[in-house]
């Protein structure tokens, strides 16, 4: 039987190195890796400052604390998301704000201005499947990004902040200034990270390819594909398509080893943990999470394998 999983990230002779090298340094935690790291994607991004964090959460996290968000600030956010981003927004004290979204699957930004209060302090726009976000709709609302476990800014004092906070709010080796937490990222990650960054830009062009491949499989399909927005570039992190026959489809395909996925089956504002804070329903987000659908897509796929993946949706819809 066929065996096409969602994703195929790389182990290679090169990452398997890199992660002997961090290995050999005997220094696990925030050692050079980790400072040569920051350097790197600090310079990819273009800001001066990137800090490293233990996960993404712990990234939000530290970009609304550093910020000084508190009790009774309110952040916008999409309510399709993955959960920890609604998370961090609780874990800081404040009330997030759930927003619907726009045909591109991220947060609309109409939407979004309604919602602004005099309590609104913050905005976590995410970007969502490798679409950007509309910034230039948003750019007002915006505030600072986290994202991958990593906070990134030109704000010498927010820099200086998250790099305490991540660490006890220490300010030295015996001195803390302000209590914090252990969120320090570690030379494992920085090495494997390292060698992806250098590899970024191609295997975000592959993604693209093999997205453009998908579209030309499926074209014609009474299913919805994803889109570019104007002025962006998408880079297919997911690919995400829609059909009210989704849990057919699904189906459809497990039988025939194709692996997918649901990115996410459950809104934010249906989540049991914050449902207290959910609006007047959401109708673009109802509507989504109950008919997307994730196909396999990866820079370490092949040709041969998305072409399997489209024929066999293709077989189920009988074209």
């Amino acid at each position: 039987m066929t065996s096409i999983p969602l994703s195929r990230p790389p182990v290679d002779d090169e990452i398997k190195q890199a992660v002997l090298t961090a290995m050999d340094s005997r220094q696990w935690i925030l050692g050079p890796q980790c400072k040569e790291f920051e350097k790197e994607l600090a310079s990819y991004v273009g800001v001066r400052h990137c800090v490293l964090t233990s996960s993404a959460t712990a990234g939000l996290w530290l970009t609304l604390r550093s910020l000084g968000v508190k009790g009774g600030d309110e952040v916008l956010v999409p309510s399709h998301t993955a959960f920890p981003t609604i998370e961090a927004i609780c874990v800081a004290d404040a009330t997030p704000v759930f927003v619907d979204t726009d045909d591109y699957y991220t947060m609309d930004a109409v939407d979004a201005a309604a919602r602004l209060t005099p309590r609104t302090v913050g905005v976590l726009p995410v970007h969502l499947y490798g679409q950007p976000v509309d910034l230039p709709a948003v750019r007002e609302l915006l505030t600072v990004m986290g994202d991958g476990g990593a906070v990134v800014t030109d704000d010498d004092e927010i820099a200086a902040r998250c790099r305490r906070l991540r660490n006890h709010g220490r300010l030295n080796k015996d001195v803390h200034a302000e209590v914090g937490f252990n969120l320090r990222f570690n030379e494992i990650q920085a090495a494997i990270g390292r060698v992806l960054l250098r590899r970024l830009d191609t295997m975000n062009e592959r993604r693209r390819q093999l997205a453009r491949r998908y579209a030309k499989g499926l074209d014609g399909l009474p299913l919805e594909l994803p889109r570019e927005r104007p002025g962006a570039r998408h880079v297919y992190h997911l690919y995400v398509v829609r059909t009210p026959r989704r849990a057919e489809l699904a189906a459809f395909l497990k039988e025939r080893g194709i692996q997918t996925g649901v990115h996410y089956p459950v809104p934010g504002h249906r989540q049991p943990a914050v449902e207290h804070f959910a609006p007047a329903p959401l109708p673009q987000t109802e509507r989504l999470v109950d008919e997307i659908l994730t196909l396999p897509i990866s820079a370490g796929h092949t040709d041969a394998e998305i072409d399997t993946v489209a024929m066999a949706v293709r077989a189920f819809f009988g074209a």
